[in-house]
């Protein structure tokens, strides 16, 4: 009875406490005891006053002694517990320090295997990168990747063409490592699969409805008998009056399934027009109220050459003795030439904060997102710029090199001008 009160009186009366107390003072004493029976017992020993109150008091004094002892012994825990967690805790953050140097690592060798590679790529052989969606990951990635390329920029001088390659070749690694590889699937029969299953069950109703009329018609068909026999059976029809119940309801869901794929497609293409309003504004207005031209002849490969060629290429002498350029010339005497001024850094992060992320690359295929995000490039950039206006006989031709996109502007599409 003493322990019963004891337990309770030291759990503060909480009776799940004090059973686990009871039970771990009385391992083997009584295996069927649960909680509710030992508050049972304790409220009728004091309830029936088995105890008097001398041994109460007697309880009361062993468990302040206990709780002494106990909380001395708890500190000496708590001390050895604390050194044991401050080991733990600088043993875990070294391993964490390992991990991350053996990543980095990695990701430095994948940077230069990739730069490696890009080195012997023509610009016109390089894929187009995908675009990416923002997230923890691609963040703490960037960071990792902008402190490698400082490392691989401070080895030796470069220009803008091998600033260009270590942009692409950084690019292309947060791009692989970010984007799991997606499995190719066939377009056409897998694309919209929604559509063919709602199309193939309204080609099965629209069968068993012009079965059901013909039958209505009075043809003596043995054929057509045979396939009337069926659908009775199908859906368990036993006169005329369940046949023209059940013609209404064919041409009801046929009419239901039409309806759910224009509105289906009509939300496909709201969502289309959306993305391509925010990936490439210009091509959005351009193809919203254009009509679709279909080339069906191709103009010949020479010719759209030629014709390109005349506009971008060659060189066009103009009349040098024109009246306005005099005109102009005199207007101008005394004009110092403006003192030549290098770019600045901040000048061009100004400016390329003000560019579109995702449109649509020149010819070494990276788009200005990634210029934007890998802010320890600008002022090799900003230099290399520099070095080509002073000196512009020292620029790459890949710098000059631009894409032509060819759309039909008439159903004459055999003309090179036409587009």
């Amino acid at each position: 009875m003493k322990e019963v009160v004891w337990c309770f009186l030291a759990s503060t009366g909480n009776y799940k406490e004090a059973y686990e107390l009871w039970r771990s003072r009385n391992l083997k004493v009584r295996p069927t005891m649960n909680a509710k029976l030992l508050l049972n017992q304790k409220n009728y020993i004091l309830k029936n006053k088995r105890l008097t109150d001398i041994e109460i008091d007697e309880i009361r004094e062993s468990i302040n002694v206990y709780t002494e002892d106990s909380t001395g012994d708890h500190v000496r825990r708590k001390d050895d517990n604390v050194s044991t967690t401050e080991d733990e805790m600088q043993d875990r953050s070294t391993r964490e320090d390992a991990e991350q140097n053996v990543e980095r690592n990695e990701l430095k060798e994948q940077l230069q295997v990739a730069r490696h590679k890009v080195r012997f790529l023509q610009m016109s052989e390089r894929r187009t990168l995908l675009k990416l969606e923002e997230n923890k990951k691609l963040v703490c990635l960037k960071e990792q990747v902008n402190g490698i390329i400082k490392e691989l920029l401070e080895e030796n001088q470069i220009n803008i063409t091998e600033v260009n390659h270590l942009i692409y070749a950084a690019a292309t690694v947060i791009t692989e490592t970010t984007i799991k590889p997606r499995k190719t699937m066939t377009t056409g029969r897998f694309k919209d699969a929604w559509k063919l299953r709602i199309q193939k069950q309204i080609s099965k109703w629209r069968k068993d409805l012009s079965i059901l009329t013909e039958s209505g018609s009075g043809s003596d068909n043995i054929k057509l008998n045979t396939k009337k026999r069926k659908i009775f059976q199908k859906y368990k029809m036993t006169n005329a009056r369940e046949v023209a119940e059940l013609i209404e309801k064919l041409k009801q869901k046929i009419q239901a399934k039409a309806q759910r794929i224009r509105r289906y497609e009509k939300r496909k293409n709201q969502y289309i027009q959306n993305k391509m309003f925010k990936e490439n504004t210009n091509r959005f207005y351009r193809h919203l109220g254009a009509k679709a031209i279909e080339v069906t002849a191709h103009p010949n490969m020479q010719e759209v050459e030629f014709y390109w060629q005349a506009i971008w290429e060659m060189e066009t002498r103009h009349n040098e003795k024109a009246e306005w350029i005099r005109r102009e010339e005199k207007g101008r005497e005394g004009t110092s030439d403006m003192k030549w001024m290098p770019i600045k850094t901040t000048e061009f992060t100004s400016v390329l904060a003000k560019t579109h992320n995702w449109k649509s690359p020149g010819s070494d295929q990276i788009q200005n997102y990634w210029l934007k995000e890998f802010p320890v490039m600008h002022s090799y950039i900003v230099e290399a710029f520099n070095k080509i206006i002073e000196k512009p006989q020292q620029m790459s031709e890949w710098l000059t090199t631009g894409i032509t996109y060819l759309l039909p502007k008439s159903k004459n599409t055999m003309d090179p001008k036409n587009y």
